[in-house]
């Protein structure tokens, strides 16, 4: 049976002050990883980084204790061994509790960027169409239409408060639900 490996992790803060209506600060915990399974050519196992969890304090804890569930059947073993999701969540705490400031995780050498896919043609009801228009106003990113596939792309920048509002407020309208999609995180121990 194949695993996920889990390495490292990182937790970027977002003061609440970068983002229009929050109260409270939002992070970014990302973990650097790969599959059990999976080989490159000298034979060690791949490793990158990805997104697992984004918002607020409480909202990036349930996600860790969702992924802590995996831990329990096998499917995800931090380090390579086995560990109690008890462990892995009181881990995920301190991740989240020592989080850096973005300008502490670039001189580390992080790099993150945001980017939303929205299919237009399966907007769901008015209130959803309502929102793309709000968040099409609200952001300064670029914008890329697709091939006349429906799809359109925004490329935000972690850097204007404006767009990271926008991603806040609005991430939900990418058709894909995971974080890894809307949330490019790279960095030192990659391979």
């Amino acid at each position: 049976m194949s695993y996920r490996i889990e390495y490292d992790w990182v937790a970027v803060r977002l003061p609440k002050q970068r983002i229009e209506s929050a109260y409270e600060d939002h992070f970014i915990l990302a973990s650097l990883g790969g599959d059990n399974n999976i080989y490159s050519r000298d034979g060690k196992r791949p490793r990158s980084w990805s997104c697992m969890a984004f918002g607020m304090h409480w909202e990036v804890m349930q996600r860790a204790v969702e992924f802590s569930a995996a831990c329990e059947g096998g499917s995800l073993k931090p380090h390579g061994r086995w560990v109690k999701p008890e462990s892995y969540i009181a881990r995920m705490r301190r991740v989240v509790d020592e989080a850096w400031f973005l300008d502490d995780a670039r001189s580390r050498g992080f790099r993150l960027s945001l980017c939303i896919d929205i299919d237009v043609r399966k907007m769901r009801d008015r209130y959803d169409a309502e929102c793309l228009e709000k968040f099409r106003a609200s952001r300064s990113g670029i914008a890329l239409q697709g091939n006349g596939d429906g799809i359109e792309r925004f490329i935000l920048s972690i850097d204007d408060d404006a767009d990271l509002s926008a991603f806040a407020r609005y991430h939900w309208l990418s058709e894909s639900k995971s974080l890894w999609r809307k949330i490019e995180v790279a960095g030192p121990g990659e391979s």
